[in-house]
């Protein structure tokens, strides 16, 4: 009986905590985890996206002082088809349906403040949006939502831009 209410007690802390990460306002951006070592990024091989495109999101973090292990084009293997994500980010098609204003989603999975794995899933009529890749890449590399406008990391792309202050790798 006592595990059950351990276990209704983390349960309860962990969805408080995650409610307060999806709105962080206008105050100090803190990054939630931080990859230990370079993540393979693999774009499964039914995902629509440029090459050009990945790069191009890429190097927006690359700027940043970000790093990435190899990067592994029209993958084939189980990464893109199971649930374990664990050393990459696996960038590939919604799984499961959105609503209708949901363009993306990031899973990440991440133990002591240090990410292992991260999925990004995008709604086929998406791969081409400008930041969009950029902004999902930074929920892969640990970053929350900062509802300030013009800020990549904005939860509303139509309110975000090319604004990294508080992004840059220390």
């Amino acid at each position: 009986m006592v595990s059950w209410i351990k276990f209704g007690v983390i349960l309860l802390s962990s969805v408080s905590l995650m409610m307060a990460v999806i709105s962080i306002p206008q105050g100090k951006l803190e990054q939630l985890a931080s990859w230990h070592a370079l993540p393979t990024v693999r774009i499964c091989s039914n995902t629509p996206i440029s090459e050009h495109r990945v790069e191009e999101a890429l190097d927006f973090w690359r700027a940043l002082g970000y790093e990435f292990g190899t990067v592994v084009y029209n993958d084939e293997t189980d990464w893109c088809y199971g649930s374990t994500y664990f050393g990459s980010i696996v960038i590939m098609p919604n799984q499961s349906p959105f609503n209708g204003q949901t363009l993306a989603q990031t899973q990440r999975v991440a133990y002591n403040e240090l990410v292992v794995g991260a999925k990004i899933e995008i709604r086929a009529d998406s791969y081409d949006r400008p930041l969009l890749l950029e902004h999902e890449l930074g929920h892969a590399l640990g970053w929350p939502h900062y509802n300030v406008k013009g800020h990549i990391m904005h939860r509303a792309l139509n309110k975000s831009g090319e604004n990294c202050k508080g992004l840059k790798k220390s």
